[in-house]
């Protein structure tokens, strides 16, 4: 009988290689916010979810972070997290 994802038996080893191409990913397409990287992975307890906080030029972890949470197999059940850099754009004219 094939585990049930209810059983949240993925190693820390597991999600770390799972998660890794998606959390470099980010970092080489330049969605982690300006002057910021991603600090080494962190766990929860239990629903085999790994989070990397985000971390200042200068190495402080904020309390922000970039979630992800894999089924037994290593399938993606979703991600989550604040992306992306903030800069002004265009102004539009107020009529």
């Amino acid at each position: 009988m094939a585990r049930d994802f209810s059983d949240h038996n993925a190693s820390h080893a597991q999600l770390i290689s799972w998660s890794t191409p998606f959390a470099t990913r980010l970092v080489t397409i330049n969605l982690v916010p300006d002057g910021m990287t991603l600090a080494s992975p962190r766990f929860t307890g239990t629903g085999n979810v790994v989070y990397y906080p985000l971390r200042t030029s200068n190495a402080v972890a904020t309390n922000q972070y970039v979630e992800f949470q894999f089924s037994n197999g290593g399938r993606l059940i979703y991600a989550t997290g604040l992306l992306g850099s903030i800069s002004p754009g265009k102004t539009t004219p107020y009529y």
